[in-house]
C-alpha cells in the first residue's frame, strides 16, 4: 500500500511546514522491519533523523537538500497512508503533531495531485497503473478505504456515514437506491447520537439526528434519508452516470 500512497504524494506538500522529528524518529522506532526496510531504499536514513533531533539538518549543497526533501516525503506519505486507512483526523493530528487544518490542506492538495498522475498514466498509456492510482483522488478527499469509493460519490455522504452505511450492509449506491427507507433508518439510528427527544412529523414521531453543533435542532432521520436518496437518483437519471 505504500508504494502506491508515495506515488500520490505531493513533492513539495510539507515544505514550508515544520516536521516535528522527535515525532518522526519515535515513529521510525516503531515501524515494522519491512516499512524499514522499504524507507531505506527510498533513502531514509536514522542516522539523518538522529542529526535532525538535534538541530543539524545541512542544507548546503543540492544532495543535502534533495535528502532532506526524500525524509518530508516519507513522513508525508506516513500521514496519508493512515488517513486512507480510516484512522480519525484527530488521532492523526495527535500522532504526527500537526493541526487539522494542516492534515486537511494536506488532504486536498494530495487529491488533486492523485488526479493529475492519474491523468498522467492516462495520456502515456499505463492503463494498469492508472487503473490502482485512480481510486487515491476519492480516498485521499474523504479519509476512506477503497470499498467506499462508490458511496462517496453522493454529496450528501462523508466518510464517516459512507462506513455506517457500508457496514449496515448498504456497500453500493444502487443497494441504496434499492433499499427500503426503514432499513436505512435503523442503521443511521444505530450509529448516531441522540441529543434530542422525537419531534412528530406527518402524524408520527421520528427521532432527531444531531448535527453535533451547539443550539441546532438537528435533522430528522426522514429528512436525512431524502437527503441521501436524492442524489441517489440523480446518479441514476442518467444510463451514462449510473454505469459510470
Amino acid at each position: 500500500m505504500y508504494n502506491y500512497v508515495s506515488k500520490v504524494t505531493p513533492i513539495y506538500s510539507l515544505e514550508q511546514s515544520n516536521i516535528d522529528w522527535y515525532q518522526f524518529y519515535c515513529l521510525w522506532e516503531k515501524l515494522s522491519v519491512d516499512m524499514k526496510r522499504v524507507a531505506e531504499l527510498v533513502g531514509v536514513q536514522e542516522g539523518f533523523l538522529a542529526r535532525a533531533i538535534r538541530g543539524r539538518i545541512p542544507t548546503k549543497t543540492v544532495a543535502q537538500l534533495k535528502t532532506l526533501a526524500v525524509h518530508r516525503r516519507f513522513f508525508t506519505s506516513l500521514v496519508l497512508l493512515d488517513l486512507v486507512n480510516e484512522m480519525p483526523l484527530n488521532d492523526v493530528a495527535r500522532k504526527y503533531n500537526y493541526n487539522k487544518g494542516q492534515l486537511q490542506s494536506l488532504q486536498q492538495s494530495a487529491a488533486t495531485f492523485a488526479g493529475m498522475v492519474t491523468v498522467f498514466c492516462s495520456r502515456l498509456g499505463w492503463s494498469n497503473l492508472e487503473l490502482i492510482l485512480s481510486q487515491f483522488q476519492h480516498r485521499l478527499t474523504f479519509g476512506i478505504q477503497r470499498e467506499l469509493c462508490d458511496l462517496v460519490r453522493l454529496t450528501t455522504l462523508n466518510g464517516q456515514r459512507a462506513r455506517v452505511l457500508y457496514n449496515g450492509g448498504f456497500q453500493t449506491v444502487a443497494a441504496l437506491a434499492s433499499a427500503d427507507p426503514v432499513d436505512v433508518e435503523s442503521v443511521l439510528k444505530a450509529a448516531a447520537p441522540f441529543q434530542r427527544p422525537s419531534v412528530p412529523i406527518s402524524g408520527h414521531y421520528t427521532q432527531v439526528l444531531s448535527d453535533g453543533g451547539a443550539g441546532h435542532i438537528g435533522i430528522s432521520y426522514f429528512t436525512h434519508i431524502f437527503h441521501v436518496a436524492r442524489p441517489v437518483a440523480i446518479i441514476f437519471s442518467s444510463p451514462v452516470q449510473g454505469l459510470s
